[in-house]
């Protein structure tokens, strides 16, 4: 969104055919909060997040139409998970998890908040630790 908001293209690292399950932060403020307090819950291995997965091909086309604007930009594939997901049932059965905002809607509730905040400086690192092994776009040109 900051890249929308600043008129830059969405950067995709790789092929955007790695997927995550989103999940919107109304939907699982709750279930934190129980899982901090309800006592079923103590000392239990408890997945929480979203329970769809999608590719960042489709969720950035899903941002860009709900920004009504923009372009995606492809950079070198990262080293990362190509698919990651959880299971959701210990936390449906534990912490009364609900998906209850879809990846549209909570992308269009985001997009309205963000476009509202001011301009913040964005802190950039010139130099790394590591040369070795680092991403191009990394380097120093």
């Amino acid at each position: 969104m900051y890249q929308l908001i600043n008129e830059q293209p969405i950067t995709i690292y790789g092929d955007g055919k790695q997927s995550r399950a989103f999940s919107y932060i109304d939907d699982i403020l709750e279930p934190l909060w129980n899982a901090a307090i309800l006592e079923k819950s103590k000392n239990q291995e408890i997945n929480l997040g979203g329970s769809r997965s999608i590719n960042l091909n489709d969720a950035s086309d899903i941002l860009l139409d709900v920004a009504g604007k923009g372009e995606k930009v492809y950079l070198e594939q990262r080293h990362e998970v190509k698919h990651a997901w959880c299971t959701v049932d210990k936390s449906i059965k534990l912490l009364n998890y609900n998906e209850k905002t879809n990846l549209k809607e909570g992308l269009q509730k985001m997009w309205n908040w963000a476009i509202k905040q001011p301009n913040r400086e964005r802190k950039e690192w010139k130099n790394f630790e590591l040369e070795k092994n680092i991403y191009s776009y990394w380097k120093l040109n």
